[in-house]
């Protein structure tokens, strides 16, 4: 069954008002889109939740990170991973379009098309994870912070801490 949009945006204001510190919860974030823009395919999941508990930090917003490798955004990822690599191994491009690799995503014979592009595919979205788990740690630092400083204006002190009796 399908999440309702307004069930995943009251998720999503969850993770800010959680007692997680804002740090944290931008590197589980960024930790999150790293594994989901990388080649680990299958594994995202698995891996999110497992370095985020090895790691300390916030599960679900790990989780939450993966999803930028949903189906709407993953030719994306691939064609710019693909770039990327071919680009920084072979200084040329991949001669593989993004048309390309949508007509090819879901036919028999990508994995045939993929093994000749492994190498640098594999670089390539490392190399695009890294970028993409960099903008998103300082991208979410600021708005955690930022939904932090806003509420307590408004809501008082964070966490139900009252301010100390005169």
């Amino acid at each position: 069954m399908l999440a309702r949009p307004s069930r995943i945006r009251e998720q999503f204001r969850s993770l800010w008002r959680s007692h997680t510190s804002p740090r944290k919860i931008a590197l589980a974030l960024s930790l999150g889109v790293f594994l989901g823009a990388s080649p680990f395919w299958g594994l995202h999941t698995l891996l999110a939740i497992g370095l985020a508990f090895v790691l300390g930090l916030n599960k679900p917003a790990a989780l939450f990170g993966t999803l930028v490798s949903n189906p709407l955004f993953a030719p994306f990822l691939i064609f710019f991973g693909l770039e990327t690599g071919s680009w920084l191994l072979y200084a040329r491009p991949a001669h593989l379009s993004l048309g390309d690799i949508k007509h090819h995503f879901q036919s028999p014979d990508f994995m045939d098309l993929m093994s000749e592009y492994l190498l640098p595919y594999v670089v390539g979205s490392l190399v695009v994870a890294v970028l993409l788990a960099f903008l998103t740690f300082w991208a979410s630092l600021w708005i955690a912070r930022s939904y932090r400083r806003v509420n307590q204006q408004t809501e008082g002190p964070p966490f139900g801490d009252s301010p100390a009796a005169p």
